[in-house]
Order: structure tokens, then sequence, then C-alpha cells
């Protein structure tokens, strides 16, 4: 049995592809009838494909046929722009004989051909589509629609993580002289944040729960509340003393923050990642934490000069204070 399956067009929010499926059988002994073979397909959907008589050689006769239908693809665009899918097809002849899949050309075709593979990665060099053949007992294969996340990175996800570097940035400024600074940049993510949100809704594709976009959005909001809040409070006092143990403000949203990240994506994707983990959403997921890296760099070196400063001051008063008494 070879197959040629034939992709013309994919569509991301329903997740069904139009497709067309033509198979060839043979060689089968001469007595086979030419009246044809009906060959049922199954997996994203239903297909019976009616394979008449073509011709025949020394070995035998060869039938041909093919249908057209729509299917569905299963896989998990919460891990968009690193998501890839699968389409199912099980192949049943219907006729008292077994059958191997000795050959498969699933291609891109048809007036979407370029944007298709420009969206989704292909192989070899006539834009054929990663597959694997299934393991059953019955005929079957498994294409493999992985897209080019490149792109859609750079446009979706790195301005997001980014926005995190930017906002871990504004705890080397100190609240006391440069709050109007840290308070300009907070509002203006606050615009940003759902702005964009919004904006790259039409380009998701569908998904049960929220993307990697979305969870880095959600959850920058919350940093900004964490941080903000903080700053706020470190105006009126700085530290929290603990058994003569200064604690400063900050560490406690400097703690909350990253462990709320990962609270997030632990609940709403980790059980789409324990299918679909990729390098490329580990790489994300580090990029962020790194981001928070550096708020607790920068608040760190800030809090080190405030110490420094307030030692300085307690051995001026004291100097003074000695100088005043002698």
């Amino acid at each position: 049995m070879t197959v040629d399956i034939r992709v013309s067009d994919i569509d991301q929010k329903t997740s069904y592809s139009n497709i067309e499926i033509l198979i060839r059988l043979g060689p089968l002994p001469f007595n086979f009838s030419d009246a044809g073979i009906l060959v049922e397909i199954l997996g994203g959907g239903s297909m019976a494909v009616s394979c008449h008589y073509v011709s025949s050689d020394s070995y035998g006769k060869y039938f041909e046929g093919n249908s057209s239908s729509s299917w569905y693809f299963i896989g998990a665009g919460e891990l968009f722009p690193f998501d890839y899918y699968g389409m199912e097809f099980y192949i049943n002849p219907r006729i008292d004989a077994n059958f191997t899949i000795n050959q498969v050309f699933p291609l891109f075709l048809g007036s979407k051909q370029k944007v298709l593979m420009d969206t989704w990665e292909t192989v070899g060099l006539y834009n054929e589509i990663p597959y694997d053949i299934s393991k059953s007992n019955e005929p079957g294969l498994i294409l493999i629609i992985k897209r080019r996340w490149v792109i859609p990175f750079l446009e979706f996800v790195l301005p997001i993580i980014l926005c995190y570097f930017f906002l871990g940035a504004t705890l080397f400024m100190n609240p006391k002289s440069r709050m109007q600074e840290i308070v300009t940049v907070y509002l203006s993510l606050f615009i940003f944040i759902p702005t964009f949100f919004i904006a790259i809704q039409e380009f998701l594709p569908y998904k049960s729960i929220l993307s990697i976009p979305e969870i880095l959005l959600t959850n920058l909001i919350t940093t900004i509340g964490l941080f903000g809040t903080s700053i706020m409070i470190s105006e009126h006092q700085r530290a929290i003393v603990v058994k003569k143990f200064e604690i400063p403000v900050e560490w406690f949203s400097l703690l909350c923050a990253p462990i709320l990240f990962l609270a997030y994506y632990h609940y709403l994707l980790l059980p789409v990642l324990r299918r679909f983990l990729s390098i490329e959403s580990v790489i994300t997921v580090l990029l962020v934490i790194l981001g928070y890296f550096v708020s607790f760099i920068g608040f760190s070196l800030r809090w080190k000069k405030y110490r420094r400063e307030k030692t300085k001051k307690e051995e001026h008063f004291w100097e003074s204070f000695e100088r005043a008494h002698h």
C-alpha cells in the first residue's frame, strides 16, 4: 500500500485540516475482481476510498483511488508558539489480505502551500510533512504538524520576557529618589499588558486553557502588583525586624513572584507539558526566572548600598556624639 496525503489547509481555531488522500494497492493476485476495493480510513475523521483497477503487470493487479475530507488533529495549542500536533490515519482495506504501508508521501499542496510551509516544519526537498508509521496491527500512520517557532517566539514571547527584565531593572532604582520613574514604568506595563493580550488572540490556536504568552502576561500583572505594593510599603518601613535581623519588605515580593510564576506553569500547563514537553518551553521558563534573578541582583545591590550608607551615618553620629562629650 502506498499512501499520498495532500494537506491543502489547516485551521488552527477549529483544529481541522482539509486533506485529500490517494491510495495505491498492489500488486494483488490476478484473481482479484476489477470491480474495485473499498478502503476505510479512521482517526481524525472517517473516510471511504474506493480503489479501482488501473493496470497490471507480471506481478499482479494495481488499484488506485482518492477522496477528500476534513480531518481533526490532536495537540496542545496551550504551548504556542512551541505547539505541535498529530493527524492520525488508521487504514483498513475491505479485503481478506494482509497489507503493509511501504511508502507515504504527505505534502502541503494547493493555493495555501506557501503559507503552510512558512508556518509548519517540513522535511526533504518536496515540502514533505514528517510522519511516523504506527506499530499497531492495523496499518496506520501519524502526520506530525510542528510549528516553525522562531518567528512567533520573537513576535509574541520575547517582548514579554523583556518586560520581566525591564521590571526587574526597576529594583536597581532607589524609590526614595526615583519613585516617579518607577511608577512610570509600572503604569506603562499596565497599559501594555491588556493591549498586547487582546492583540495576540487572533493569532493563537485552539486551546482549552491559557497559552504560554497569556500565562506570561497574566503573571506579569501579578508581579507588578507585588513589586509595586512592596515598594510603596518600603517608603514608610524599609524592613521588618525579626530577632534583631532586618528583613527588607521587598524580599517578600521577590520570593512570592517567582513562586507564583511556577505555580501558574504547574497548575495550567503541567498536564500538557507531560505529553508535549519541548526544550523551547523549558528555555522560556528559564529566561523568565533569569528576569527574576535580575530583580534579586538589583535589590541586593541597592540594599547593600543602603546598609553601607546607614552604617556610615551611624558611625558619623557616634563620632559626633563622642566629640560632643569630650
